[in-house]
């Protein structure tokens, strides 16, 4: 996917971080920030090589310094942003070799309680050594779905900031939305 480009009408500067009110009967706007909107929409996309945002504000606020605080502010929330998802990258990859160690301690406890159970001639403790077999491979099934699939959404979540970060952000004076 080359250039997406999005537009997005904010009844005033304070819309595109935070709600001023979350009463729906109190305000017209949107019940939800824009930048959550924005991804939001990237979420369920492909993520595009390259990325146009145009941000249409009151023309009452569109003042010169404006245009600057805007840029800052949106590199300072996705900057942000991209470090708290850094650090639950972080927390994950701790938590994935802590349940990896001790799943495979459960896997190689129970194997060898298991071969040495699986030795005897009674059917009940052959029956009682494959069960332990397979608990043991249980035990691993959580560490290894965690290893496997659990960072997507975040490796995911940082894609999509950095995207932002480098997004083409325009802001533009327009009528009064609401």
């Amino acid at each position: 996917m080359p250039t997406l480009a999005l537009d997005y009408r904010l009844p005033g500067v304070d819309w595109l971080f935070s709600v001023p009110s979350g009463n729906p009967l109190q305000n017209p706007g949107p019940l939800v920030p824009v930048f959550e909107q924005l991804l939001g929409e990237l979420r369920a996309r492909r993520l595009p090589k390259a990325l146009q945002l145009t941000l249409h504000l009151p023309a009452s606020e569109c003042a010169a310094g404006i245009v600057v605080a805007l840029h800052d502010g949106w590199k300072r929330v996705v900057n942000s942003r991209l470090q708290e998802q850094q650090l639950r990258l972080q927390e994950l990859r701790l938590t994935r070799r802590r349940f990896l160690l001790k799943g495979l301690t459960v896997l190689a406890s129970c194997l060898a309680l298991g071969a040495w159970l699986g030795e005897a001639d009674s059917g009940f403790e052959r029956t009682l050594a494959e069960s332990l077999i397979i608990g043991g491979w249980v035990a691993v099934w959580v560490p290894l779905e965690r290893i496997l699939y659990s960072g997507w959404p975040l490796t995911k979540e940082q894609a999509i900031l950095r995207c932002l970060l480098g997004c083409d952000l325009r802001i533009v004076a327009d009528k009064p939305v609401f």
